[in-house]
């Protein structure tokens, strides 16, 4: 709304030169709603701006170790582009199967039971479209069916699950 602003600026300027104070006091009063509509999304916390990846892709690329697996449910990149790209995290990238949960329980298992094999540890970050990509949870679901969670960190609003194989400590193998 800043570029808005600026056109009624220079719009009113215009007019004031032509039309007279009354017509150019209206666009000025255009130009200080745009602003402040500006100023409260910018300096407002409450103000939503979306998911905060860098801070958890930062911590993943300090505490992942070369071998590790991140699992990736959405096609949403964001997060790839500052955990891999950016910060060069030592993670492999498997992708479950997507497309609005049509695979099977048993094509995401596959995929996933693949992926994760010889991974040291598994990191997982739940998207709010994960709804979308994954209603029935499935990823998630395998994951909490067949590793063990070691731990769930929040980023403001943003989660980072961190699991590791427990097919030793407890006996369970995947499913």
């Amino acid at each position: 709304s800043l570029v808005l602003g600026a056109l009624i600026a220079g719009l009113a300027i215009t007019l004031a030169r032509f039309e007279g104070r009354r017509l150019a006091g209206v666009f000025a009063l255009i130009l200080g709603l745009c602003l402040a509509a500006d100023s409260i999304y910018w300096f407002d916390s409450r103000v939503g701006k979306g998911p905060d990846y860098r801070s958890p892709a930062l911590y993943l690329a300090d505490a992942a170790q070369s071998g590790d697996v991140l699992v990736e449910a959405d096609p949403d990149y964001t997060f790839l582009y500052y955990a891999k790209r950016n910060l060069n995290a030592p993670v492999r990238i498997v992708h479950s199967p997507g497309g609005g949960g049509g695979e099977s329980v048993e094509e995401t298992a596959q995929a996933l039971r693949h992926g994760v094999t010889g991974a040291g540890s598994v990191w997982y970050l739940p998207r709010w479209s994960e709804f979308y990509w994954d209603p029935q949870h499935r990823a998630r679901a395998w994951l909490d069916r067949n590793l063990c969670l070691e731990s769930s960190l929040a980023f403001n609003d943003v989660e980072l699950r961190h699991y590791r194989p427990c097919a030793l400590a407890t006996g369970k193998g995947f499913s």
